[in-house]
């Protein structure tokens, strides 16, 4: 499979190709999930949440969602894309602006393509924020103390103008200017494409009329991950952080680490920006989620990068819920009593994820704390994507949160039909090659079946469990070695005339009279790592099963 070759709400086979073994696919209505692509960059949905994000004179048809304040806009101008859609902006007094109302909270980004006029200047404003203001000859942005960004766009003078706010904002302007903190009555620029998107950076423009339209990871994209894409499907899940990319954002009680937005070093997502912390000392957020159990399971997840070789803590406060970690080698230095597993996954470029699960000790009064440390003065340690998920024994991927918790919800995977890509009408050989993720109480993990309930299963409990029935009677087959989480097992079941038989890791497990046929549904495909899953219209050989089964 490659990362192009699905749509919206569909995953194409690569055979059959007549779309009989196509999957249908949904997610739910939401933008918070996210992949990482074939260039081992982050990927995920947004949002442009501007309505007529290219019609400043509205399209001339009511209602007004742009106000023109003491200025006017003029359309059919060259644009930044080789079209004529962009408009000039000139000011009819001192101080005129084009303003879109709207309400939002949280991390947002407002972003604009400009290009100077008779005047070299433009200002973006975000009401209850602040102004910046570009300087269109040099390309850099004039003092104050938003985030902002100016980029070139081509070599005709145009640039993508962007500010960032984490605060509460009623309308978004834009001023012609002729200077840094200056307008006059004869200041003109030209615009086009205006964006308005959560999070700390403009992503790729999408277009508006009426309504919100979405882009990158869509709300029922299959999610095929990696350089080698393999199709990513999760339970649902909650980033408990609420803003967990800008953490100076976050009410941390710390008097010794500092917190501040780095713009010099690419991030995760391959754009420039990440959250800096420097200092010695711990920070500590101290009320993430309330409602959190005793002895419940968090699973804390950061990606941290330092040209340091000091050690970084995170985790929970209370009951030693954190772990140290050696940022140059990655290496776990220490271990709170209550943490119960812990991971690091290499990422590239000096990033890597660390992953901890805890006992939840319920010191904190059944709340769920954050933890940051940081030792060393002289070095900065670069932070991104902090996750905090509740009742979780294993990770799942990047849940982005702009100022309040966020939730990815369930995916479901399902073929119109079963029998559309195998015939079990007769003989026939399924092979699963699957991994454990976690020790949930959910064994069952993957369930096919036909319309009467004949049904292969595979259970994992200490051991991983083949079970069969065909209507009549049931049998099953267990592991030799131990299924847990973190090991791969390896499956085959052969139906061949009236008898049926189980292979497990290289071995002949059980033979029956018990023969599932003809196969038309999944009831379950959840909770586990699936390598391969093959089906044969034959039935192989006990050599070439056991030979399929054998873990190298």
């Amino acid at each position: 499979m490659v990362p192009s070759g699905y749509e919206n709400g569909t995953l194409g086979s690569l055979k059959p190709t007549d779309g009989t073994g196509d999957f249908t696919f949904s997610r739910g209505s939401d933008i918070s999930a996210t992949r990482v692509n074939e260039q081992g960059y982050i990927e995920k949905g947004y949002e442009n949440l501007l309505l007529n994000s290219n019609l400043f004179d509205n399209g001339g048809i009511p209602p007004t969602i742009w106000s023109t304040i003491n200025t006017s806009v003029v359309s059919g101008q060259s644009g930044y894309d080789g079209s004529s859609d962009a408009y000039l902006l000139s000011n009819n007094s001192t101080g005129g602006y084009l303003r879109q109302v709207i309400s939002v909270s949280g991390v947002n980004t407002f972003s604009v393509y400009v290009k100077a006029g008779n005047s070299n200047w433009v200002a973006l404003l975000g009401v209850g924020a602040g102004a910046i203001y570009f300087d269109l000859q040099n390309g850099v942005s004039g003092i104050g103390a938003t985030i902002n960004s100016i980029e070139p766009i081509g070599n005709d003078g145009w640039y993508r103008c962007s500010i960032t706010t984490s605060v509460s904002i009623s309308q978004f302007r834009i001023y012609a200017a002729d200077g840094d903190q200056s307008t006059s009555a004869s200041s003109s620029v030209y615009i086009q494409d205006a964006m308005l998107n959560q999070g700390l950076v403009a992503y790729p423009y999408v277009e508006t009329t009426t309504a919100p339209v979405a882009g990158g990871i869509l709300e029922d994209m299959p999610r095929l991950s990696g350089s080698c894409p393999a199709l990513l499907l999760e339970p649902q899940r909650t980033n408990l952080v609420p803003s967990s990319e800008y953490l100076s954002s976050i009410p941390w009680n710390s008097n010794t680490l500092t917190f501040s937005w780095d713009t010099s070093l690419l991030n995760l997502e391959g754009y420039y920006g990440v959250q800096k912390v420097v200092g010695i000392g711990t920070a500590v957020y101290n009320n993430i989620a309330s409602g959190v159990n005793t002895g419940e399971k968090l699973c804390y997840s950061i990606w941290a990068k330092s040209s340091s070789n000091a050690n970084f803590k995170f985790g929970g406060l209370y009951g030693g819920e954190n772990a140290t970690f050696d940022v140059s080698t990655g290496n776990l230095v220490a271990q709170g009593i209550q943490l119960d597993s812990y991971e690091v996954i290499e990422y590239g470029n000096g990033w890597r994820r660390y992953i901890i699960v805890i006992n939840y000790s319920g010191a904190g009064g059944n709340k769920a704390y954050g933890h940051i440390e940081w030792n060393d003065a002289s070095q900065p340690v670069y932070l991104y994507g902090f996750q905090l998920e509740q009742d979780a024994t294993y990770p799942t991927s990047y849940i982005p949160t702009y100022g309040t918790s966020q939730t990815r919800l369930a995916e479901d995977l399902e073929l119109p039909s079963l029998s559309s890509v195998f015939d079990s009408s007769g003989d026939y050989t399924c092979f699963f090659e699957v991994g454990r993720l976690s020790s949930s109480s959910e064994a069952q993990f993957l369930y096919i079946r036909s319309a009467v309930f004949n049904y292969i299963t595979l259970n994992a409990g200490t051991k991983l469990q083949v079970s069969l029935y065909d209507g009549i009677g049931t049998t099953s087959g267990l592991s030799i070695d131990d299924f847990i989480v973190g090991t791969t097992a390896k499956a085959a079941v052969k139906v061949e005339g009236s008898t049926s038989s189980i292979f497990i890791n290289g071995e002949k497990i059980k033979t029956s009279n018990v023969v599932p046929r003809n196969f038309d549904r999944y009831q379950k495909n959840i909770n586990h790592l699936k390598y391969q899953e093959v089906y044969f219209p034959t039935a192989l050989s006990d050599d070439e099963c056991i030979a399929l089964t054998t873990i190298s």
